[in-house]
C-alpha cells in the first residue's frame, strides 16, 4: 500500500512539474497576446532552413536558450520563442527543424532578452546600464526593415530573429540541439568583454593605451578619455583616435596607441579614465593620474679652468628634474665638446672633446661635475687667447 502511494505521489508530482513548464508563458506574450501552440498562414521573412523569403504558416513552440559565457557557466530559459513554418505551404505538418527564434521588435521586448541573458553576470551597475541600453537602441536601428534577413512580419506584428539580434552583444549562434522529439535547445556563444591597459610616463608625457577588443560581427570600437567619474557621459570626452572609429569583424581585435598627454590634462584635468566601447556597448575602465610635464633638463656650465700645464677643466651642473642615469644616458656617457680659438701670434681653432662617464645611478637637481677636457695648444708666444664652449 504505502508502495503504491509512493508511486501515485511521484506521479503526481512529475505531472505538476511538466504542468508548469508547458504552462511557462511566450517571452512576447506581452507584446503579442500569443501562446505557445498558436499558428497562422502570414509568417513573411527569410526562412534559414529554406534559404530564401517566403510566406509560410507559422506554429509558436518553445525551446531552451543556453548561453555560455567565457567563463564556462551558461544563463538558461526555457520561454526562448521559436517559430516551427511549413516547408511547403501545403504540408500537413509544421517542420520543427525549420524552427528559429524570434523576439518581438521594441526597445522594450529586447530589453527583456537582455535582461534573461545577463541576469547571472556580475557587471558594474553603470556599465551594465550603458551596455543594455545600447542593445535595446537596434530595435529602431532603420537597417532592420523588409528586406533585412533578420526582420519579419507575423500577423502584423514585427519581430528580429533572435540569432541575428544578439549579434549586436557580442554573442554568436552556434547550434540547435534536439534533445527529444518535444524538446529542443538554442545554443549560443557570448565572447569576452573587452580590455585595456593605460599607461602615463611622465619623463616624455605619452599615453600608451594596450587593448583588446572580442566580437562575433562588423562593429567600431571606440577609445576615449574622459573625465574621473565621468561615465556614462561620453559626450565631453577626448578621443585617443584622433576622432576615428576602429571598424574591425575581428574575432579578437588587438592594438596599441601613443599619445601626447598634456592636452587631456588641459582639457580633462589629471585625473581621467580611459574608456573603451568595444562597438557591442561592453566597456573597459581604468582610472590614472597624468603626471605633471618633467622639468626642463639643461648641463649648465659653471666653469672653465686652464692650468698651467694648459690643461682644460670644465665644471657644469645638472639642472631639472631627477633622473634615473640608465633612463637617459647610453653606456659610453654624456658627450662634452670644447671649441678652443687662440687668438695671438700662433692663433688657431681647435676642438676638444671628451665623454664623461662619471654619471652616478640617480642624477639629482644642482649636481655638479668636472671634466678634463684635454691639453689645449698655445703654442710658442701666448699673448691673448679666447675660449668658445659648446656643450652637446
Amino acid at each position: 500500500m504505502k508502495r503504491l502511494l509512493l508511486i501515485v505521489l511521484t506521479v503526481m508530482i512529475l505531472g505538476s512539474s511538466l504542468a508548469s513548464a508547458a504552462g511557462a508563458e511566450p517571452m512576447l506574450k506581452k507584446y503579442s497576446d500569443l501562446s505557445y501552440g498558436d499558428t497562422g498562414n502570414d509568417l513573411y521573412g527569410f526562412i534559414p532552413a529554406l534559404n530564401s523569403t517566403v510566406v509560410r504558416p507559422w506554429e509558436l513552440t518553445s525551446w531552451t536558450g543556453i548561453f555560455t559565457f567565457p567563463d564556462g557557466k551558461s544563463t538558461k530559459f526555457s520561454n526562448y520563442d521559436v517559430f516551427n513554418v511549413k516547408r511547403n505551404v501545403d504540408d500537413p505538418n509544421f517542420d520543427k527543424e525549420n524552427g528559429f527564434g524570434l523576439v518581438y521588435k521594441s526597445q522594450s521586448a529586447l530589453g527583456d532578452l537582455f535582461d534573461v541573458i545577463m541576469k547571472d553576470q556580475t557587471v558594474g551597475t553603470k556599465q551594465r546600464a550603458y551596455f543594455r541600453s545600447t542593445f535595446i537602441q537596434s530595435a529602431d536601428d532603420p537597417v532592420f526593415s523588409d528586406g533585412n534577413e533578420f526582420y519579419y512580419s507575423v500577423s502584423r506584428r514585427w519581430f528580429l530573429r533572435t540569432s541575428g539580434i544578439v549579434q549586436r552583444m557580442g554573442i554568436q549562434f552556434t547550434k540547435t540541439n534536439k534533445v527529444s522529439n518535444s524538446e529542443r535547445q538554442a545554443l549560443y556563444k557570448v565572447t569576452k568583454w573587452p580590455t585595456l591597459k593605460a599607461t602615463a610616463t611622465g619623463s616624455n608625457g605619452k599615453l600608451k593605451v594596450d587593448y583588446t577588443g572580442y566580437g562575433v560581427s562588423e562593429r567600431d570600437i571606440r577609445i576615449v578619455a574622459t573625465k574621473k567619474g565621468a561615465f556614462p557621459n561620453l559626450k565631453n570626452v577626448v578621443s585617443l583616435t584622433g576622432g576615428k572609429m576602429i571598424h574591425t569583424s575581428d574575432t579578437a581585435k588587438k592594438g596599441s596607441l601613443s599619445v601626447d598627454y598634456e592636452e587631456l590634462a588641459t582639457v580633462l584635468g589629471r585625473d581621467i579614465d580611459v574608456v573603451i566601447d568595444d562597438g557591442y556597448g561592453r566597456t573597459a575602465i581604468q582610472t590614472l593620474h597624468l603626471p605633471d610635464p618633467p622639468k626642463p633638463m639643461d648641463y649648465i656650465p659653471t666653469k672653465l679652468t686652464l692650468t698651467e700645464g694648459h690643461q682644460l677643466w670644465l665644471k657644469w651642473k645638472y639642472v631639472g628634474e631627477d633622473f634615473k642615469a640608465s633612463d637617459f644616458v647610453d653606456g659610453s656617457g654624456i658627450p662634452n665638446i670644447a671649441k678652443v680659438e687662440v687668438v695671438g701670434p700662433e692663433k688657431g681653432k681647435q676642438t676638444l672633446q671628451k665623454m664623461f662617464s662619471g654619471i652616478p645611478a640617480v642624477v639629482k637637481s644642482g649636481q655638479e661635475f668636472s671634466i678634463d677636457l684635454g691639453t689645449v695648444n698655445l703654442g710658442v708666444r701666448q699673448e691673448h687667447i679666447k675660449f668658445l664652449l659648446m656643450l652637446l
